[in-house]
């Protein structure tokens, strides 16, 4: 397998998620991504209680987005705030190095996760039938993934993902990571 422009985009995805962690440190990577889990479950709690109060518009869509967003953008800021006060204070402390060392560690399993999500999204296209994307060494790797979490899915979402060789790759990421091949062990019926 050669290395095309599709390894080269994975390369830099997974290079700058591991730039970004080392740079920042794994508190300030912890403490951003908890403070994105949170804006995203209270705007989704408060949004709609927040936009009965709106009154600038009557189009409700309108409304719940402004809602949605003043919520998601005030927590994130808080976070903000937050992680750039601890932020400051680890650096002043002997686990700057260690943290920095998780912070690249945090840098690569984002990275894994990005370029999974994305080579399942691309499942949802017909590009794992195109050539250059068979002879990838980079998309192989994580296709195999991508269809390892595509087999954890509800029948009724997995079946819209679409990859070649995906009955070899599913065998052979299961044998790798020593995982059992999901769809082999369920007789091929899914958890609802």
């Amino acid at each position: 397998m050669a290395l095309g422009t599709a390894d080269l985009i994975i390369f830099g995805i997974m290079s700058l998620s591991v730039l970004i962690g080392i740079i920042r440190g794994f508190i300030k990577e912890l403490i951003s991504l908890v403070t994105w889990v949170v804006a995203i479950c209270l705007s989704v709690m408060y949004a709609s209680p927040l936009s009965e109060h709106m009154t600038f518009t009557k189009i409700a869509l309108v409304k719940s987005l402004t809602a949605f967003l003043l919520v998601f953008i005030g927590v994130v800021f808080v976070g903000a705030i937050i992680n750039y006060m601890i932020g400051g204070l680890v650096r002043k402390t002997p686990f700057s190095l260690p943290d920095r060392i998780l912070g690249s560690i945090f840098g690569v399993l984002r990275g894994v996760v990005f370029v999974t999500i994305l080579i399942l999204i691309a499942g949802l296209t017909p590009l794992p039938e195109e050539e250059w994307w068979k002879n990838s060494y980079g998309v192989s790797r994580f296709q195999g993934l991508a269809i390892w979490v595509k087999d954890l899915l509800p029948d009724e979402n997995a079946k819209v993902f679409h990859f070649s060789g995906e009955k070899d790759q599913r065998q052979e990421v299961a044998n790798a990571n020593n995982m059992p091949n999901i769809q082999e062990n369920k007789g091929n019926s899914r958890p609802n």
